[in-house]
């Protein structure tokens, strides 16, 4: 295959494919120094595979300035858990540690965790929550699930979009037995909340974590409810 054909099926797969996805795909496919994106050295702290331009990086004086005052809501559901919903969750621009990638999806910083993080967001670490979002699994039996991904949409399997770090949380079942699964239905998990930040290997490995002692289907009048895909999908 000719140079400018591999370029021409790399533009083709950049339709469907994540960044991160075609970055993994090009340096298995591609021979050393064939390909025009670097990947023989990681990139930190700046977007992946791309010119750096404008203001990819954030300094610890200015990165309180970047997102505005985060307002999380404050009711609460007839057992007690906080509803919440992604649009509170991701409602502000997640900066990344200066020693980790982005891979082209946010600014980096070298401000401390609690300078990147807004303190709304931050309290609501060790708190109980009713969480609303689509599961991912990722270890599945007969019975159910008893780890997955809550994420934001479904788009990150149905078209491989990734989702930006305040999008998904790594959930576990908080006895070890299994939760049912709900495929492409939007559900509502309740647990304990995590805000916690791990770098392992140069990126995030995650944001936010949830130990979920139960799940359920959101009501079928609350998911016909005007507005609540748009919300479910950042619009």
């Amino acid at each position: 295959m000719t140079t400018s054909s591999r370029q021409r099926l790399l533009r083709r797969l950049s339709v469907v494919l994540s960044p991160f996805a075609i970055a993994i795909l090009a340096s298995a496919y591609w021979p050393t120094g064939s390909c025009s994106i670097a990947l023989a050295e990681p990139i930190r702290g700046k977007g992946f595979g791309e010119v750096q331009a404008k203001t990819d990086t954030a300094s610890y004086d200015d990165v309180t300035g970047i997102n505005p005052p985060v307002v999380l809501p404050d009711s609460l559901d007839a057992d007690g858990y906080r509803l919440l919903h992604f649009e509170d969750i991701a409602s502000y621009e997640y900066i990344y540690p200066d020693n980790a990638m982005t891979f082209g999806m946010g600014l980096s910083s070298d401000a401390p965790f609690e300078k990147r993080i807004p303190e709304p967001i931050r309290s609501l670490d060790s708190t109980e929550i009713a969480l609303t979002g689509f599961m991912m699994p990722i270890q599945i039996g007969k019975s159910g699930v008893t780890q997955f991904l809550l994420v934001r949409n479904m788009m990150i399997c149905c078209y491989g979009v990734a989702p930006k770090m305040n999008e998904w949380v790594q959930v576990e079942s908080a006895t070890g037995e299994p939760l049912r699964y709900y495929p492409n239905m939007p559900v509502r998990v309740r647990g304990t909340f995590a805000v916690d930040e791990q770098v392992k290997d140069g990126y995030v490995a995650k944001l936010y974590a949830m130990t979920a002692k139960d799940l359920e289907l959101v009501r079928p009048r609350e998911f016909r409810r005007g507005g609540f895909m748009d919300r479910m999908l950042g619009q």
